[in-house]
């Protein structure tokens, strides 16, 4: 019931930032509309996405209560933000907070494989189930 999702929705910027506090299955659904109508563009930025996602686990209140995680969603490879620079970022400012990746589509399996090693995460496959390799990251956390 004290779980708080965000969602960022991203190509090569980052788009909207979404926020749904407790379990309350109007306010998801609510949610789940919203993502829906959500224009899907071309680019990927992934690492602004990250790193916009820190920058909100930032901000939560009592951060200690919570089990803190990134799940990143990407079917592309970042050619944008520089990974590099990301990475110094995160070590400086969010180095704990594991980045979790689900991979379908043009995905870089390399890029995330080095988000996860770095942040003591997994990467999932989603090309067969993307749904199911939601639900295994929701679980492994």
């Amino acid at each position: 019931d004290q779980e708080i999702n965000i969602i960022i929705t991203f190509d090569s910027d980052v788009l909207n930032v979404y926020r749904c506090d407790g379990a309350d299955p109007d306010a998801l659904a609510q949610l789940y509309e919203t993502l829906r109508e959500e224009p899907v563009g071309g680019g990927t930025d992934m690492y602004a996405a990250a790193l916009e996602a820190l920058n909100q686990i930032s901000t939560v209140e009592n951060l200690d209560a919570y089990s803190p995680a990134v799940i990143l969603m990407t079917d592309g490879e970042s050619g944008t933000y520089s990974q590099e620079r990301f990475l110094e970022e995160y070590q400086t400012s969010a180095e704990g907070i594991p980045i979790f990746s689900i991979l379908f589509g043009d995905a870089n399996p390399e890029q995330l494989d080095v988000l996860a090693e770095r942040s003591n995460a997994r990467v999932f496959d989603g090309t067969k189930d993307l749904v199911a390799a939601f639900r295994s990251v929701k679980g492994y956390n």
